[in-house]
C-alpha cells in the first residue's frame, strides 16, 4: 500500500478514483481554516492505493497517476494542490514529489464537490487517450494556466504565463487542423510574393553591402504566416467559446506583444491599470473554462459563473496582488 500525503485540496468527504482513495486527516477542518486565513500549505488528505500507475504528465520520471491526479486537482480549485511525500507502508520508503508548493494556496473552486469524482474520471480517461495531449497542447497549457494563478506573483508576469497556456494551445489546433498561413501557398505566391519581392528589388542598394536583399527575400514568406490573433479566433470558434470575444482577445494580444517585446504597458494609450487587471481576470477564467472543456467536463455547475465573469464590467485591481488574497 502506498500513502501519499496531499496538501490544500478542499472537499468535504472521502472519495475514490480510479485505484485511489482520497481520505481527509483528522485535521482536516483546522487546516482548511489555516489554508483560507493564512494562505499557507496544509496537509489535508491521505491517498491511498495499492500500487503506482505512471504519470500522463511527467513522462521520463519517476512521477505515478496520483501526480496526475494533483495537476488536475489543481485546476479544479484554482490552487496549487500536491503530494510533498509518499511512502511504502510495507517497506516503509519514502519519496518526495517532483513539484512542491509555498505558492499561496487561496484558490476559487471551480468543480463543485458532488461534481469531483466525475470531473476527474472524465478528465483521466481523456488524457488517456492515445497522442491527445500532443494534439490538443494540454500539458504545457495547464501548467502555464498554473503558473498564472499564484498570488504572489506581479500581475504582469502571471498574465504572460497565462496567454501563453492560450498560445499552447491555439498554436496546437491550427497545427493539427493546417491553419498556418493566411493563404494557401499557391495563392500567397501567386498574388503576394512577386508584389513583396519586386518591390525590395526596387529598393536603391548601391550604399549597402553586396547581398544585404536576401535575407530580406528569404523572409518574404514569413508574411503569410497566421497571426496568433486569428489563431486564437479559430481555436474559440471551433470549440464554440463565446466568451472570447474580439476586442478581448485584440488587447490580450496588445498587452502580450508590450510585455514580452518592450517590458512595459506605457505605451498602450487606451489602457489603464483597471483595464490591465480586467484583462487578466478574463483570460484566467477563459482559459480555465477551455482546459476543462477540453478535458471533456462540459457543464460543470460554475460555468456560468465564470462566463458571467468574464462579462463584468472593468474591476480595479491592487497590482501585483492577484486575483486571490495574499499575505500582507
Amino acid at each position: 500500500m502506498i500513502r501519499y500525503y496531499v496538501y490544500n485540496l478542499e472537499i468535504g468527504k472521502n472519495f475514490t478514483v480510479d485505484t485511489v482513495s482520497f481520505e481527509r486527516i483528522s485535521n482536516y477542518i483546522r487546516n482548511v481554516r489555516i489554508i483560507k486565513n493564512k494562505h499557507k500549505d496544509q496537509l489535508t488528505f491521505y491517498a491511498k492505493e495499492e500500487a503506482s500507475k505512471p504519470s500522463r504528465f511527467f513522462s521520463g520520471n519517476s512521477a505515478t497517476s496520483v501526480n496526475d491526479m494533483m495537476i488536475l486537482l489543481s485546476l479544479a480549485q484554482s490552487r496549487n494542490i500536491f503530494y510533498a511525500k509518499a511512502k511504502d507502508t510495507k517497506t516503509r520508503n519514502e519519496w518526495g514529489m517532483p513539484l512542491g508548493g509555498k505558492r499561496q494556496p487561496s484558490g476559487f473552486t471551480v468543480i463543485m464537490e458532488h461534481e469531483i469524482e466525475s470531473f476527474l474520471n472524465t478528465s483521466l480517461r481523456q488524457i488517456l487517450e492515445p497522442s491527445w495531449l500532443d494534439k490538443t497542447g494540454f500539458n504545457p497549457a495547464v501548467f502555464w494556466w498554473l503558473e498564472s494563478i499564484y498570488a504572489n506573483r506581479p500581475l504582469e508576469t502571471k498574465f504572460v504565463s497565462s496567454f501563453v497556456a492560450l498560445e499552447v494551445l491555439a498554436n496546437a489546433y491550427c497545427s493539427e487542423q493546417g491553419f498556418l498561413t493566411s493563404l494557401p501557398k499557391d495563392k500567397f505566391n501567386e498574388l503576394v510574393k512577386p508584389v513583396v519581392t519586386k518591390a525590395l528589388l526596387q529598393i536603391d542598394s548601391e550604399e549597402l553591402p553586396h547581398g544585404w536583399i536576401e535575407p530580406y527575400l528569404h523572409k518574404v514568406p514569413e508574411l503569410n504566416r497566421l497571426s496568433i490573433s486569428n489563431k486564437i479566433n479559430k481555436l474559440a470558434d471551433a470549440y464554440k467559446w463565446n466568451f472570447m470575444e474580439g476586442d478581448m482577445i485584440r488587447d490580450w494580444v496588445d498587452l502580450r506583444n508590450k510585455y514580452m517585446h518592450e517590458g512595459s504597458t506605457r505605451s498602450l494609450e487606451t489602457m489603464n491599470k483597471a483595464m490591465i487587471g480586467t484583462r487578466y481576470f478574463q483570460l484566467i477564467n477563459s482559459v480555465q473554462i477551455a482546459l476543462i472543456d477540453l478535458l471533456g467536463f462540459h457543464d460543470f455547475a460554475r460555468k456560468q459563473y465564470l462566463i458571467d465573469e468574464i462579462k463584468k464590467p472593468i474591476r480595479k485591481i491592487i497590482r501585483d496582488a492577484g486575483p486571490f488574497k495574499v499575505t500582507t
